[in-house]
């Protein structure tokens, strides 16, 4: 458990004690109309101590709230937790002016899949020491064509992206897609998916569906890269950057030119709600931290949630330095690159928690450039989509 994490549930005992010494106040009653304030768990019409005491008592399980007052209390979107009494704090203590939810009624809380019907398909040889663990396997895409040069081919940026979270067409210019995460990439695209296998001999769980666009330019310094997820619960209730891969997550293979001989990078992103912040890492060629600085001009990276759109966007800005002096960016250079997309689900039963969608190859399975993408940098636009 981190130390932030560890920091959090004190601060929250320490607020239950406290608070427990002033008698309970009684769980409001649901009247059968909506209450309209967020925030205003027990019902007297203003925010304040008491909702934040309730909403501790209830988590600790000393009472049980109702799901009038557990919506109320979801001022963060999702399901009722420890940061929405945490926000209501902030709020009474003038932290912020508002919740990430304003509004009743709150965002549809997150639902446990039910199992889905496995499809049959050939057995694969599984690598218990490589990722994703053992009992996975990539579901057969007879179709699969390796990306290669020229065949995705994307544009010199006409425009210098803001690492904010905030997509535009605007912002990026046009003819930026580069391929889109859903069911097709894995039937007849560029892509895979892996998924755990089901409780029969030989057969393969469905996917998780996924609707998600991704976006790609470059200037002589610089790669960008946007996802634009939508109308999907994606985020992490953890808040550890060593552990993205365990929840919903993207990561991007790049391979860089090192004294003539092409380096395997490794970087991974995604969205904490527990924290309400951006997580990034890197794993190879050595593992460490990537922070989101406040001053936008030192941020590689910027993720966002919009629990009231159902949008998850990340925004990735890796320059040239972060690769090697030797590393350069020019028209009609070809670097081998591949995207990996976790889609989590925490009823699936097996090792990987949902599936992985991925886009080339090398990321998953046998980690090699050698299964990348091969992406051609185009010195003027043209349309492709």
């Amino acid at each position: 458990m981190n130390t932030k994490w560890i920091s959090l549930l004190a601060a929250a005992a320490m607020l239950f004690s406290l608070f427990l010494g002033l008698g309970l106040f009684s769980a409001a009653q649901e009247s059968g109309e909506p209450l309209p304030l967020m925030g205003d768990v027990n019902g007297n019409g203003e925010i304040d101590i008491g909702d934040v005491r309730l909403i501790l008592q209830h988590l600790v399980g000393k009472i049980t709230l109702t799901e009038t007052q557990q919506d109320i209390a979801r001022v963060n979107g999702v399901e009722l937790f420890i940061n929405d009494a945490r926000m209501i704090m902030q709020y009474l203590v003038g932290k912020i002016s508002e919740f990430p939810v304003s509004e009743y009624p709150p965002p549809p809380r997150p639902t446990t899949a039910a199992p889905t019907t496995p499809t049959t398909g050939p057995t694969f040889p599984i690598d218990p020491e490589a990722d994703p663990p053992s009992g996975a396997a990539k579901i057969p895409n007879p179709s699969y064509k390796r990306p290669q040069a020229g065949i995705p081919q994307f544009l010199a940026s006409q425009k210098t992206p803001i690492m904010d979270g905030n997509y535009s067409l605007a912002e990026w210019g046009p003819n930026t897609k580069l391929f889109s995460f859903n069911q097709q990439m894995i039937s007849n695209g560029g892509g895979h998916c892996w998924v755990n296998r089901g409780p029969e001999a030989d057969t393969l769980r469905e996917p998780v569906p996924v609707n998600g666009d991704f976006h790609m330019a470059w200037d002589r310094d610089t790669l960008y890269m946007a996802l634009i997820m939508k109308g999907v619960y994606h985020f992490q209730q953890q808040d550890n950057p060593g552990d993205i891969w365990k929840e919903d997550c993207l990561v991007i293979q790049v391979g860089a030119d090192n004294n003539g001989q092409a380096e395997r990078f490794e970087f991974g992103f995604t969205y904490s709600q527990l924290y309400g912040r951006p997580l990034g890492f890197r794993w190879y060629p050595a593992q460490n931290t990537i922070q989101a600085p406040d001053k936008e001009s030192d941020r590689l990276f910027y993720t966002s949630r919009n629990n009231n759109t159902l949008e998850t966007i990340y925004e990735i800005r890796l320059k040239r330095t972060v690769f090697g002096r030797r590393t350069d960016f020019a028209p009609g250079n070809v670097i081998p690159f591949s995207v990996a997309l976790h889609v989590y689900d925490p009823s699936d039963p097996g090792d990987i928690k949902g599936c992985w969608y991925e886009w080339g190859g090398g990321i998953l399975g046998e980690k090699s450039l050698e299964y990348a993408a091969l992406i051609t940098l185009l010195p003027q636009p043209v349309v492709y989509y």
